[in-house]
């Protein structure tokens, strides 16, 4: 029997198995599933941000970046740009979010910038940071830390 690895960790291949672990969801009755071939593969992944210490005022960060709110939920808020989604939730520990990226691509880097940069972001919000565009070994983008440290790349 061959094995296999994903996010669960080293996997045998379907069939027989002499004991069985409940943490995969693909052990039943001693039995190894193979996922159903008719899933489909997920269509969107949607991360939970922190809000960071003021969570309305990150909302209204976020807003004024041009993202819509498609939800409200009390202490988290669907948020919405064009295909871009995420989850702002009203959360802070500082050194979670200052150990998170997060890459926002959009189609024209320059007008992206040419809409964001008037509004003069950084003084009608305290605490938030963005750099002009520049070249990255990765290619070109602009970056912005938000109220909460969470570091965005914008390419």
């Amino acid at each position: 029997m061959t094995a296999s690895s994903n996010a669960f960790g080293t996997l045998p291949e379907q069939g027989r198995y002499t004991h069985c672990t409940p943490t995969t969801g693909f052990w039943r009755s001693g039995t190894i599933h193979a996922p159903n071939p008719i899933m489909t593969a997920p269509t969107a992944l949607l991360p939970f941000i922190p809000g960071g210490a003021d969570f309305q005022n990150a909302r209204a960060l976020f807003r004024e970046l041009g993202f819509a709110e498609t939800w409200d939920a009390g202490d988290y808020v669907g948020m919405q740009w064009g295909g871009a989604k995420f989850i702002l939730q009203n959360f802070n520990n500082e050194h979670f979010a200052q150990n998170l990226m997060i890459k926002l691509e959009v189609a024209d880097l320059d007008a992206w910038w040419a809409l964001v940069e008037p509004k003069c972001l950084s003084e009608k919000f305290p605490g938030f940071r963005i750099k002009p565009p520049a070249n990255v070994p990765w290619g070109r983008e602009i970056s912005f830390i938000d109220l909460a440290g969470v570091c965005w790349h914008v390419g």
